[in-house]
């Protein structure tokens, strides 16, 4: 693999991520979860398994969407105002928003939870 492919795996990556924790920054305040022991397994999971009750649930569900390249399902676990500015990114940058769910490892089947945080009246999870 070349370096600027390798580059710009990192940056999907990273940018996947980022959106990740900009939604449950963003939607905090309507994401409860139980003070759980961590570290916390995140398994990849069927859609009819998926649940939003918590932001670690919510986290399985879109991580599980992105592996299994499924945008719609992706959407579910975004709010609406964090899909429009997802959209609005990628039209911007005239890419699809297929394209971030190409360089997912589907041989990670798992990662982890270390803690999760208050920051500002929102839930970080890391």
């Amino acid at each position: 693999m070349n370096m600027n492919i390798r580059k710009s795996n990192f940056i999907i990556h990273s940018l996947l991520l980022g959106l990740l924790v900009l939604f449950f920054m963003l939607s905090g305040s309507l994401l409860s979860a139980a003070d759980d022991t961590y570290p916390i397994k995140v398994e990849i999971i069927e859609k009819s398994q998926a649940t939003y009750d918590t932001p670690e649930n919510t986290l399985a569900a879109a991580y599980s969407a992105s592996v299994k390249g499924d945008m719609e399902w992706f959407y579910e676990c975004l709010t609406p105002e964090s899909v429009e500015q997802f959209k609005l990114f990628f039209k911007e940058a005239e890419k699809d928003p297929r394209d971030l769910f190409k360089p997912v490892d589907v041989s990670q089947k798992e990662f982890y939870i270390v803690k999760k945080d208050n920051y500002k009246g929102t839930v970080l999870l890391i």
